[in-house]
């Protein structure tokens, strides 16, 4: 924003050198985005070599007028073979330092606040298996805390239910132990109920079979519960 501001300011006539230097630095941010594109077609590649000859004139021209600065320095130098590369290696993301940039500033700050300047290599190590060892003990600490949030709201969830027992899964519970009462009375009190026929021989059927599978031997016919046999009911209830 200062540097477009600036061109109110730096005009041809007040201020010529600086009105050269903003013409630089304009043609260096548009050769800067060619550079920086993530997609190249041979047309951008062609308008990013003509802005490059259009910035490479400048520069001579900013060297020419400055005596006390020597332009022929790296970064300079670099750019007139920048769209070469890319014909050859791809986009500038595939071999720049810019995507893992940031990535460097522990390293740096270990450096600066952990090590004496010698042999800092290995104290630069040391304190990043440090962070690492660190680290670990904190996801396993929130872990932890997270597991314990988990239990002690099932548990306050439980005591709003009342005092009731329940097992089982997510949305299927297994409340608490009701009276027992005889097989008679409850095929008697579901007697309009389907699945309630022959509830008895049903379960005598199904007990039998059931150990029977697991190789368990039985006298006799198999289980045989007598209609005054006494049952306990536990009551299923279903969260949607």
């Amino acid at each position: 924003i200062v540097i477009f501001g600036a061109y109110n300011i730096l005009t041809p006539q007040k201020h010529p050198k600086g009105y050269l230097l903003l013409q630089c630095l304009r043609s260096y941010l548009n050769l800067d985005m060619y550079l920086g594109l993530e997609v190249h077609t041979s047309e951008t590649i062609t308008a990013g070599e003509k802005e490059l000859l259009t910035w490479s004139k400048l520069i001579e021209c900013v060297a020419s007028g400055d005596n006390d600065k020597n332009w022929n320095f790296p970064k300079v130098h670099t750019h007139q073979h920048a769209f070469e590369d890319i014909k050859a290696k791809g986009v500038t993301r595939n071999y720049n330092t810019k995507p893992s940039e940031r990535q460097h500033q522990v390293l740096k700050k270990s450096y600066q606040l952990r090590a004496n300047k010698r042999d800092f290599a290995q104290q630069i190590l040391t304190a990043e298996h440090l962070l690492l060892v660190s680290s670990l003990i904190h996801e396993d600490i929130d872990e932890l805390d997270h597991y314990k949030q988990l239990q002690s709201e099932a548990l306050r969830e439980e005591k709003e239910d009342g005092d009731d027992s329940c097992y089982g899964s997510h949305h299927i519970k297994l409340g608490s132990k009701l009276k027992q009462i005889k097989l008679s009375d409850l095929e008697k009190q579901h007697q309009s109920d389907a699945a309630f026929h022959n509830f008895r021989k049903r379960l005598n059927k199904f007990l039998t079979d059931f150990l029977h599978s697991q190789a368990i031997q039985l006298s006799g016919k198999g289980v045989e519960l007598m209609e005054f046999a006494k049952v306990c009911q536990l009551p299923l209830r279903v969260d949607v």
